[in-house]
């Protein structure tokens, strides 16, 4: 029993030490900044994102062209 309060004892003494070099590389009050931004100018996606069978179907036709050329 004594050695189980004396591991509880070390470990909330190390939480503690860690605790107090975290609080001291950093101000003490971090204060909230807000910074205007212009929209983005030319999105990738100016409509829905296309869908799966879209996108399947492109890269089917992708590897066919592929392994055209290479035969």
């Amino acid at each position: 029993m004594v050695e189980k309060e004396a591991i509880e004892e070390a470990q909330s003494k190390l939480q503690s030490e860690f605790l107090q070099i975290l609080r001291s590389r950093r101000p003490a009050q971090v204060t909230l900044t807000v910074q205007l931004a212009k929209p983005v100018a030319n999105p990738l996606f100016q409509d829905s994102p296309p869908s799966i069978k879209e996108v399947s179907t492109t890269l089917i036709a992708f590897f066919f062209s592929i392994s055209a050329s290479i035969l």
